[in-house]
């Protein structure tokens, strides 16, 4: 089955540009407002992480999942409203992260007893590499030290936590330069071209709970490495720019790290997305597969490729790697989506456009990981059933996300 519904000639997107500043004061009454609207009261209620597989007849998340049923969205659009976030003890730390260029800029800063100003910018072609397992890092604010593992280290419901996560697309069996990412004798789900972009085809959901002080915000610095087919996204901010990355393939893996906006509709290439959600606003959100959430603050794409003359969605993977900092909100949840329209995911086969099945070996490691250990269950499910060709082993078998979070701080 050829994996594309058409070639089409894609011009270049627009230059809409919606994202979240990373611009916080702590100084005890500081606002912080992201960029292109996102509020929502917050409570201090909190979300109980779990994650739900739609279509495939898979057994993610403990039971077989429908091949015919859909994962409602809950973040609703919020605007106009503001989330105020404070930290006392002292002058206020400013923390802010530039993504814009080729270069990822992270950074975090502490508000404990003085003023705090770190600024730390990191090549996203040239990511310091991870074994693995998060580090500690910690800051002052109120409520005490906050530490990657007392904010991001809470396990869901699948005995996983945000702090050291995957996103993994397994490979059941082979076609032509594909994987099949549903067992074999199933229909690919959600086949109905009426729907959104992202909820057609096979998507899987996947919720972690956050710490902290319910409603106040902390800038996450994120380390992404990963072997990822190229999606296209409009109406956000691609933060490499919109050039051709200098080296798409180069081993060390390309920026391609995407705020707000939408999926381009064209061809079946997978969505890869992060959603940071406020807590739970007693009851004016529906469930989102069983958890409670609360509104959108910010969404982000992973496998984020320019629209140019270059044919990035194609019979190819690419290696991945960058880092960036996100704010997200004590108390509320950050969410793991996918969506692949067609159930077929492009192989982990090496550099170029393939047209056939390739050998185990010919496979890519995730970039600047030498030392990875890729779990032996996800979301529920045996790695090994995932992922009949080589099951945990790298080269990972279609596609891998790795995703650790490496500072926090509150803003």
């Amino acid at each position: 089955m050829n994996r594309k519904l058409r070639r089409a000639a894609i011009g270049l997107p627009l230059a809409g540009l919606v994202g979240v500043a990373l611009n916080c004061s702590s100084t005890g009454g500081g606002t912080y407002v992201p960029a292109g609207g996102g509020g929502g009261t917050s409570s201090s209620s909190s979300a109980t992480g779990s994650g739900t597989s739609t279509g495939g007849g898979g057994t993610t998340g403990g039971s077989s999942s429908s091949a015919a049923s859909t994962t409602s969205s809950s973040s609703s659009a919020s605007t106009g409203a503001s989330s105020s976030a404070s930290s006392s003890g002292g002058t206020s730390g400013s923390s802010s992260g530039d993504t814009s260029g080729s270069s990822a800029s992270s950074s975090s800063a502490s508000s404990s007893g003085g003023s705090g100003s770190n600024n730390s910018s990191d090549a996203g072609s040239s990511a310091a590499s991870s074994s693995g397992s998060s580090s500690s890092s910690s800051s002052s604010g109120t409520g005490g030290a906050v530490t990657i593992d007392s904010l991001l280290g809470i396990k869901n419901s699948f005995g996983e936590s945000f702090e050291n996560s995957f996103i993994l697309i397994g490979c059941y069996s082979q076609e032509a330069q594909d994987c099949i990412d549903i067992p074999p004798g199933t229909n690919c789900p959600n086949q109905n071209t009426a729907l959104p972009f992202e909820p057609q085809g096979l998507t899987t959901h996947e919720y972690f709970q956050v710490g902290g002080t319910p409603g106040a915000m902390y800038a996450v610095t994120l380390q992404v490495d990963g072997i990822s087919e190229a999606k296209y996204y409009e109406n956000g901010t691609r933060a490499a720019g919109n050039g051709d990355p200098a080296n798409a393939q180069g081993t060390n893996g390309s920026d391609t790290f995407y705020t707000g906006g939408d999926a381009v509709n064209v061809e079946n290439y997978n969505i890869y997305k992060i959603t940071v959600l406020y807590p739970p606003d007693g009851g004016a959100n529906p469930p989102d597969g069983g958890v409670n959430v609360g509104a959108e603050l910010q969404h982000y794409y992973l496998n984020s490729f320019p629209q140019t003359n270059t044919p990035y969605e194609d019979h190819q993977t690419f290696p991945i790697s960058y880092t960036h900092t996100i704010p997200v909100v004590g108390g509320g949840t950050i969410e793991y989506s996918t969506a692949d329209r067609n159930c077929h995911a492009v192989d982990n086969c090496g550099p170029g456009v393939g047209n056939a099945p390739c050998a185990i070996a010919a496979g890519r490691n995730v970039p600047n990981e030498p030392n990875l250990v890729i779990p032996t269950m996800y979301m529920g499910q045996p790695v090994s059933g995932l992922n009949t060709r080589n099951g945990s082993a790298q080269p990972f078998h279609a596609q891998i996300i790795h995703v650790t979070v490496t500072a926090v701080a509150p803003m």
